[in-house]
């Protein structure tokens, strides 16, 4: 396992966590004048996204073998002898895993949403296809890019720099990051007609 696995899950987490809260002030305003429904959707939104950030990390961390086996490829970018067909193989791979999570966790959040908010019968077939399509479009191909492309830099970061250093890099870029996944994720749910 990554030894900064857990420095870089809990910067992920957190800087998440701040980033959603500053997003959801700049959109929704004071949060005293927030209604019930708004504030249930922004405590969803943080478990949600708590939740996709905990597994985008550990599925893209290296990891040991076991005796004798070559390593599976964590991430695009991982050390080792990978051939550009397993380099490629493993963005598809780990597309469609995250799509999945990503259909699941979207759909998991709006059903949530609305049941908290005292409108369960407002998950209709339809918010179901939409979830299912925005939360795949944005875990399958948004997030995975992005983090394997943070994965590629935080490689390179770690091993030209001292640790600090490092790990001050590691986490501007996944500062960025969260700042656009947040707006792509409004693109792709206005695209697929769930916002």
């Amino acid at each position: 396992m990554d030894s900064n696995f857990f420095f870089k899950l809990g910067a992920e987490i957190s800087i998440d966590f701040v980033i959603t809260l500053l997003v959801n002030l700049a959109v929704r305003g004071n949060p005293s004048y927030w209604t019930l429904s708004a504030t249930l959707m922004v405590l969803c939104q943080l478990i949600t996204a708590a939740i996709n950030d905990t597994l985008i990390v550990y599925f893209l961390a290296p990891t040991k073998a076991s005796v004798g086996k070559k390593p599976e490829i964590a991430n695009v970018f991982a050390k080792g002898d990978y051939s550009l067909a397993q380099r490629a193989m493993c963005y598809l791979n780990k597309g469609k895993f995250y799509g999945i999570l990503g259909s699941l966790s979207c759909v998991l959040s709006m059903f949530l949403a609305l049941a908290l908010a005292g409108n369960a019968a407002g998950f209709t077939q339809e918010v179901l296809f939409r979830s299912l399509a925005c939360g795949a479009l944005h875990m399958g191909i948004s997030s995975n890019t992005r983090y394997q492309l943070v994965n590629g830099v935080e490689r390179l970061a770690y091993d030209v720099a001292p640790t600090n250093v490092a790990k001050l890099i590691s986490v501007s870029v996944r500062m960025g990051n969260n700042f656009l996944g947040a707006r792509l994720w409004m693109m792709v749910a206005v695209l697929t007609g769930l916002q």
